[in-house]
């Protein structure tokens, strides 16, 4: 959620009151929105980590690789840079 936070600038599920509203709306739907400005590499990490059964979400370390090999940025054709590189 806090990729979809950046780049909404909004808090998931903002207006959602309760816990258990909270929970109930994870587990039913509907899930957050795309932001207008998510490119489809973007999006399709945060909705990997929705998987409804937990084997079949990325591990940290799969996402580390992901973001380290470069997913594109938005709004433009530049990739994340590899820390290792500088």
């Amino acid at each position: 959620m806090t990729i979809l936070e950046l780049f909404s600038g909004k808090l998931p599920f903002q207006g959602v009151v309760s816990e258990s509203s909270l929970w109930n709306r994870i587990r039913q739907g509907p899930l957050p929105q795309r932001p207008t400005r998510m490119i489809n590499e973007w999006w399709e990490l945060c909705t990997s980590c929705w998987e409804s059964e937990p084997v079949l979400r990325p591990t940290m370390s799969d996402l580390v690789k992901i973001i380290e090999a470069g997913v594109p940025m938005p709004d433009c054709n530049t990739r994340v840079p590899n820390i290792a590189d500088n």
